[in-house]
């Protein structure tokens, strides 16, 4: 019987894959470490962030260099140029994502600064709610999974759902107590990071569709650009 050995090439392309894939698990934890720092004022567990966001721009840059140097050195075509493709447009999304967590962990001074305050459990929703949809992409990118991958936006769904009620609350707080508008404005900016996040993470959940079937944007909706 013979063995099947895996080449040079092969090799390259699953090591990219396991650097993704290791991205994202850790990306995954960014946007809950944050909002937990929020609600404590821990400025130390919001500093662990940005440390974080040091090894994910490491990772990412480590991909793009691996990506660029299996295409200059092995030319793939079809199938494998367009996974490449894709791992690259994932990577930059989850450093992305990486990047909003930091802009959390970083109000915390200025929550401080403004006496503290409750944190708003939207917030908290939110940040499990992207943590919970990157989890199904890199589950169904390790899968090559695109029906899970297609439910990601629904979980987006839930996001946008959290940020517009909490929007709603912070204005009518910031209208009927002014001294609540620096934390309030704070806590709002907070839940945009939150809601551009989970963009990001259905960002990648359409790499992954790509990934699979060359399929682009498919889950823009009807009367969007």
């Amino acid at each position: 019987m013979f063995e099947l050995r895996e080449n040079a090439y092969d090799r390259a392309i699953r090591r990219v894959e396991e650097l993704l894939s290791e991205m994202g698990e850790q990306v995954g934890r960014l946007p809950g470490q944050a909002v937990a720092a929020a609600r404590i004022l821990d400025r130390r567990a919001a500093k662990a962030v940005e440390d974080a966001d040091d090894w994910v721009d490491d990772r990412d840059y480590a991909i793009e260099a691996a990506v660029l140097e299996i295409i200059s050195l092995q030319q793939p075509r079809g199938e494998d140029l367009r996974s490449l493709a894709a791992v690259l447009r994932m990577s930059r999304d989850l450093e992305r994502v990486a990047d909003y967590a930091v802009d959390v962990a970083r109000a915390v001074p200025a929550l401080a600064a403004a006496g503290g305050s409750v944190l708003p459990e939207e917030l908290e929703r939110m940040a499990d709610q992207v943590a919970r949809m990157l989890l199904e992409d890199m589950a169904a990118f390790r899968a090559r999974d695109v029906a899970r991958a297609g439910e990601v936006p629904r979980l987006d769904d839930a996001v946008d759902q959290e940020f517009r009620r909490l929007r709603r609350r912070l204005i009518a707080e910031m209208g009927a107590d002014p001294t609540a508008v620096e934390a309030a404005s704070t806590h709002l900016l907070m839940g945009q990071y939150l809601e551009r996040s989970g963009d990001h993470a259905v960002n990648v959940a359409e790499m992954v569709v790509y990934r699979e079937t060359g399929r682009q944007r498919p889950f823009r909706r009807p009367g969007t650009p």
